[in-house]
């Protein structure tokens, strides 16, 4: 977000707009504002003298834990680490006991023996050398494209590598994935707004991946008026007579899923709907600890 932004000008930066706005609406809820804070502000490891300013703005206007996400862990780049969280929380003017370390490894195709190595070496590194709040390893294997429209199932190589890391550490390290969508968000380009309707539909260890192609595209790549809703109601039906369908009652995501066949208007003519419903399917997953490994680490 660019400084000369509206949100991008104000002294805290745009958590502080968040962060009010959510106050307000969980004061409208439940009648009183949050005792503690709602937003957890992450920065990267190199983030700047400005960046770090105005965190710790937000920080004097309410004490919080602060994530740090390191991208591309790495021997070499291990001690360079150590110093640039000793650097953020003098900033901060907090303690690194306060800072939850994010190793973000981005997109995952496969589990090599040297990523694994490279992630333990600087969990160990760093662990020490400072005591944090929390460790954790963040990537994700959902492709940037889709290749075919068969119904398939693959593997989910960001729960292999959290576990392969977990492994190798004297300490537990929490999981984080993207959720059902690729890490790097798509280019912002005309026509892009069309996509065929999908579901990456999280099961454990794996990914169920249902779709359709839209024929007839007009002028643009425009699909044929109503075409994206019919084609997406054939996706959720696949889906809920599927044996891996959780149930209409596993999430928000799987209740929407399971009543828009029989719903007179469906809404679901929209990529960001359909990623909408698949993310509320995969966060049930997790909460449920589904993939949770054989040994003493588990996710958070």
């Amino acid at each position: 977000m660019s400084a000369s932004s509206s949100l991008g000008e104000l002294p805290r930066g745009p958590l502080e707009h968040f962060e009010e706005r959510i106050e307000a609406e969980l004061e409208n809820e439940i009648f009183s504002a949050a005792d503690g804070a709602t937003v957890i502000p992450v920065v990267a490891a190199a983030a700047d003298e400005r960046e770090l300013f105005r965190v710790r703005m937000l920080l004097e206007h309410k004490p919080r834990r602060v994530a740090v996400r390191f991208r591309r862990a790495s021997r070499q780049r291990a001690r360079h680490l150590t110093g640039q969280l000793e650097r953020i929380a003098s900033v901060l003017r907090i303690s690194t006991q306060d800072v939850h370390l994010v190793l973000d490894e981005g997109f995952v195709d496969h589990v090599d023996g040297r990523r694994v190595g490279e992630l333990v070496d600087v969990a160990l590194t760093v662990g020490e050398h400072h005591e944090l709040a929390s460790g954790s390893v963040l990537s994700g294997s959902t492709p940037p494209t889709r290749v075919n429209y068969e119904t398939h199932v693959r593997e989910r190589p960001e729960v292999h590598l959290w576990r392969a890391v977990n492994d190798g550490c004297d300490r537990e390290l929490g999981y984080g994935d993207y959720g059902v969508v690729h890490p790097e968000p798509p280019p912002d380009t005309k026509g892009y707004g069309w996509p065929n309707p999908y579901l990456h539909y999280t099961i454990p260890d794996g990914t169920l991946s249902i779709a359709r192609r839209i024929l007839g595209r007009g002028r643009g790549g425009r699909p044929p008026i109503g075409a994206a809703e019919q084609h997406f109601l054939e996706v959720a039906d696949e889906l809920v007579h599927h044996p891996e369908f959780a149930g209409a009652d596993f999430s928000w995501g799987d209740r929407y899923i399971h009543n828009c066949r029989s719903s007179p208007t469906p809404a679901v003519g929209t990529s960001s709907k359909w990623i909408s419903m698949a993310t509320s399917h995969h966060l049930a997953h997790l909460s449920r600890r589904r993939d949770a490994p054989s040994g003493p680490a588990s996710a958070r």
